[in-house]
Order: structure tokens, then C-alpha cells, then sequence
């Protein structure tokens, strides 16, 4: 999610917001999430961390699967 580049503030969030739509498929994120966890208070995004951290749990106790869509 790149909390290194600028407009972070706007980004980041929506970028959270799109992934949890993702559920149980997104497992594969979640060591990158944890990550961003860590490095979120460094970048002064503390209030962002919340969100990430209830993504962190939802994604993990997630079930099923949710159909792809294609881009076309």
C-alpha cells in the first residue's frame, strides 16, 4: 500500500476497504497486513491502525469464497 508515498491518507483507507471485500481469498495478505500494522505508528498514521488491525481479524476468521469478477 506503499504508507511511504504521498496522498497515503486517502489511499491507504480505501485500499482497506477494498480488500476486506475480498474475505477468506484474502488470506494470502495477511503477512503484508501485519506488516503494515507495524509500520503504520511511524508514518503517523495511528488512527489508520484500527482499520487494519479489525481487517487483520476479519480476513483471518473468514469463510467461503467470493466470485472474481472479470476487469472486461
Amino acid at each position: 500500500m506503499e504508507i511511504d508515498k504521498w496522498g497515503k491518507a486517502n489511499r491507504v483507507p480505501q485500499c482497506l476497504k477494498t480488500l476486506a471485500t475480498y474475505g477468506a481469498a484474502a488470506k494470502p495478505m495477511l503477512p503484508r497486513l501485519r506488516q503494515l500494522e507495524k509500520d503504520m505508528p511511524a508514518h503517523g498514521m495511528k488512527e489508520e491502525l484500527a482499520q487494519v488491525t479489525a481487517l487483520i481479524e476479519t480476513i483471518k476468521d473468514a469463510t467461503g469464497t467470493v466470485e472474481l469478477r472479470s476487469l472486461d
